[in-house]
């Protein structure tokens, strides 16, 4: 799933994995995908760093992902055409101008928080608990968006920080 995930492809478009066996309740199709998945790891322990690493990449990219079609993509329905759009593509820009630097506030907004000992704990923990589950799970764009918020919080307070530290310090003599 890497290798489809690097090349910006949404891993439900390719037509990658095995077929559960026809007849299965859904319960017994999830079982089944799941003991797919925990034998794959289980066979394949060296695969897990490049694995977690590309879906963390993933998850917390400015770029919305997926960035592009396979190929031969597995659909359902032609609904996901939209990401090749002229309109997504824009789309694509726009989000990467503001979640880049918006980001990277947030990073340095983080790094301020902590060595002020602020309580960020509560803001903290929802962005690691999404990123565990969607390393863990299929990490995407969309499902980063209930931790975008904390990420904005922490930007607005290294804005806050920095801005307060230009203004005051260019008075000083």
């Amino acid at each position: 799933m890497a290798d489809y995930l690097a090349r910006g492809w949404d891993a439900q478009w390719v037509n990658c994995l095995d077929r559960p066996p026809a007849g299965l309740s859904e319960t017994a199709t999830d079982r089944w995908h799941r003991e797919q998945a925990i034998t794959y790891l289980r066979d394949h322990p060296g695969d897990w760093p490049r694995l977690f690493w590309t879906k963390f990449r993933v998850l917390w990219s400015p770029a919305i992902m997926p960035y592009d079609l396979p190929p031969d993509p597995y659909l359902i329905d032609d609904a996901v055409l939209q990401y090749n759009s002229t309109a997504f593509q824009v789309a694509r820009v726009v989000h990467v101008l503001y979640f880049g630097p918006l980001l990277l506030l947030g990073i340095i907004g983080f790094g301020l928080a902590w060595r002020d000992h602020l309580e960020i704990a509560p803001l903290v923990a929802v962005m690691i608990a999404i990123t565990i589950a969607y390393l863990i799970f299929h990490p995407t764009t969309r499902y980063r968006a209930p931790a975008d918020p904390f990420v904005f919080m922490l930007a607005a307070y290294a804005l806050t920080r920095l801005w307060a530290r230009f203004r005051f310090g260019a008075r000083q003599p």
